[in-house]
């Protein structure tokens, strides 16, 4: 796996001269088998040489968050589907189906019979493989929003991703005041939308990650109380939390938060 070139920009390309923390593969590592990917069929790789923090000390592609987004209704969605699909999720919604799928593919190399094995909900509502005997899974982590779908894993303790799309009309000003701590509000009034959707994005993958849901989401305490390039590291009940921030394209953000 080639090492960080430079920090993911806003319109998906890598940024010149700037930290290299995000490293983007237009080809997905663990989908190339399958046809190439379009614009919005692409994977993002967290290397644990690539960010100012600590991942476990895992060789190989233990030693990553693997992140990966595409349109739901792209041909690669539909490959997923007809070939990634359990039947035991025939309940789920075809957006979290196609995340699963998804998941499934990305995992094909690092989970036995992966194919074979259902993802279910855990009694936080988070998304779990079921362990076998004496079997180490990663942590996962799905999300949609606006006809895309994300899926994120890594050999953490626990995860949490979420990505939302920037173009829809919405009272950030009046959500924000309704959710949101005093020093992250006083961003939203200065920064606007970059700001909003950095601060949700955030907040939803912690509480995905913490299994505190909509409670943590609307909480009204500060965990972003200032804009940063970089990961952030947030306290929670005495635990210590990494976030870091993406902007896969223009209108779209995205965030993956895991326990060190």
């Amino acid at each position: 796996m080639a090492s960080g070139g430079g920090s993911l920009g806003r319109s998906g390309t890598r940024g010149q001269g700037s930290i290299a923390r995000w490293n983007c593969r237009t080809i997905p590592l663990n989908l190339a088998s399958l046809r190439l990917p379009s614009r919005f069929e692409r994977m993002f790789d967290i290397p644990a040489f690539s960010l100012p923090v600590d991942l476990p000390d895992l060789p190989g592609p233990r030693a990553r968050i693997g992140l990966a987004v595409l349109a739901e209704e792209s041909d690669m969605a539909r490959e997923l589907l007809d070939g990634w699909s359990h039947p035991e999720e025939r309940a789920f919604a075809p957006v979290s189906r196609c995340a699963r799928a998804l998941l499934r593919a990305m995992l094909r190399q690092e989970v036995v019979d992966c194919r074979d094995r259902p993802i279910l909900r855990d009694p936080g509502g988070r998304p779990v493989f079921e362990a076998r005997a004496g079997e180490i899974l990663p942590a996962i982590s799905i999300s949609h929003a606006d006809g895309f779908v994300a899926a994120a894993h890594g050999f953490v303790p626990r995860l949490g991703l979420d990505i939302e799309c920037s173009g829809k009309q919405r009272d950030i000003q009046g959500i924000a005041e309704l959710a949101f701590g005093p020093a992250e509000r006083r961003q939203v009034a200065q920064s606007g939308s970059d700001a909003f959707y950095r601060i949700w994005t955030g907040r939803e993958a912690l509480a995905k990650a913490t299994s505190h849901a909509l409670l943590q989401v609307t909480d009204r305490r500060d965990y972003f109380t200032a804009m940063s390039d970089g990961p952030t590291h947030v306290h929670v009940d005495g635990e210590v939390w990494t976030i870091a921030h993406a902007r896969p394209w223009d209108d779209m953000c995205l965030a993956v938060a895991w326990q060190e």
